[in-house]
């Protein structure tokens, strides 16, 4: 970590020497000859490390590091005196110094203290990101926006019922997370979640293994099996991209639901079955209806409830903490020890678009933690498809209102929510921005 560091101390010649050999270790330095002039600069400036002088003008040393402690708690204070008596080391100390160290003093002594206050800064941010992570998990479902959080107060609801649930939204959201926090949130929660992806096999196949087969019911059946219905047990059974289930199996699928029996290939006999239905979909499944690629009657027997998943660009606000979360995973999985990410790349994951939404997030991560070669990931780190999306003169990928809204956004977030300032930036009237945040906060995204 390369902190930004302020010296304070009135003796200029003691200034300069602590400037010039700090900055020649690759830090950020700065100087004022004053507690007056420290505490003007710290309002102003975001530094990391104090390193005071006792005696300076204007308050003490000790009385410095006491009010940095309370009003900028994220830095941390090193204290030098001439007078390094026990009684002034552990005042300092009690007062929130990090260190305490005594003059005379070498640069190796400076340089040692930097390097073992950096490396705690360094394990405070992990284990800050760590925390950050862990308080907004939610059955392995991260974020903080609001949406995200409306959309967990109704899981916690929904889970108390046996009633089918449709969830939906676009490929890469994390519907099958839901669908397993529906479960893990249930009375049923004990029993089988059991999970199949309707769109990877065939009709014939795909039958088998949700109603099971008996032995020589088609070639391959050696033996009897039990179908996924069953499997469940008075579990769940997760039907994933049911918008795909060709037309005859979704008429013997329906059949199942309405008669709560299923009756395996080749056999005369109907087995009841206790399991809670929970479908998930990409798809439109009204316009399949229309087309007649999915029956109604269906559609209305899984869709009691309906569970909208928003795409990643509309809750912005958790890209950062997902982000986090899959730097930690890909760390310890390669071996890599990086610090997080550059304000660059910081800024550039907010402003794409992330059309494969989390799971494209979480494989850029993989990519940028693979190639990183420094501390920190830089935004040459990430696909090219990142950086290449967002200087087209058009972004073809993504509707005008969405990037509209997200630049917005992105600027109110950056102004601390100060809607003047946000008016002043974007160069749109203040009415203009009302009406436009007003519309996001019905939508959740603040």
């Amino acid at each position: 970590m390369k902190a930004n560091i302020l010296i304070v101390e009135d003796e200029t010649d003691m200034c300069l020497m602590l400037k010039e050999g700090i900055e020649s270790q690759g830090y950020s330095c700065q100087y004022v000859q004053s507690g007056t002039d420290a505490l003007a600069i710290i309002e102003e400036t975001p530094f990391d490390i104090v390193i005071t002088d006792y005696n300076i003008p204007g308050m003490n040393g000790i009385d410095l590091c006491k009010y940095i402690s309370t009003k900028h708690p994220k830095c941390v204070v090193i204290v030098i005196t001439a007078f390094g008596t026990m009684e002034t080391a552990v005042e300092a100390l009690r007062n929130g110094a990090y260190d305490f160290i005594s003059k005379p003093f070498d640069m190796f002594t400076i340089f040692n203290t930097l390097k073992r206050t950096t490396d705690f800064l360094d394990l405070s941010y992990r284990v800050k990101s760590l925390e950050a992570v862990h308080d907004n998990t939610f059955e392995g479902i991260i974020g903080q926006s609001r949406t995200l959080s409306a959309l967990i107060e109704n899981v916690k609801v929904f889970a108390q019922t046996d009633t089918s649930i449709l969830i939906t939204g676009e490929s890469g959201t994390g519907k099958e997370l839901f669908a397993k926090a529906l479960h893990n949130r249930s009375d049923r929660k004990e029993l089988p979640f059991v999970a199949i992806n309707c769109s990877a096999l065939s009709e014939n196949l795909l039958e088998s293994e949700l109603f099971g087969h008996i032995q020589g019911a088609y070639t391959d059946a050696k033996k009897s099996r039990q179908g996924l219905f069953q499997k469940a047990a008075g579990g769940t059974i997760f039907l994933d991209e049911i918008g795909d289930m060709p037309l005859n199996l979704q008429a013997k699928l329906l059949r199942a639901l309405e008669e709560r029996k299923v009756r395996p290939l080749g056999s005369d006999i109907t087995y009841d079955f206790d399991a809670r239905i929970v479908s998930a979909t990409n798809c439109n499944l009204q316009e399949a209806i229309q087309n007649n690629k999915f029956r109604e009657d269906l559609y209305y027997r899984i869709n009691v409830i309906e569970l909208k998943i928003p795409p990643l660009r509309e809750r912005f606000q958790d890209i950062v903490i997902l982000t986090q979360n899959f730097l930690k995973i890909f760390c310890a999985k390669y071996s890599k020890k990086l610090l997080g990410i550059s304000k660059g790349t910081h800024d550039l994951i907010n402003k794409y678009s992330w059309p494969g939404n989390i799971r494209e997030l979480k494989n850029s991560i993989e990519h940028a933690v693979i190639v990183c070669q420094g501390d920190n990931i830089s935004p040459g780190d990430l696909p090219d498809r990142i950086c290449s999306e967002l200087y087209q003169p058009e972004n073809e990928n993504t509707p005008l209102h969405i990037v509209e809204q997200n630049h917005i956004l992105r600027v109110f977030q950056s102004k601390g929510g100060n809607k003047e300032e946000t008016a002043r930036t974007l160069e749109v009237s203040k009415r203009t921005l009302y009406r436009r945040l007003d519309e996001y906060s019905k939508k959740g995204l603040i």
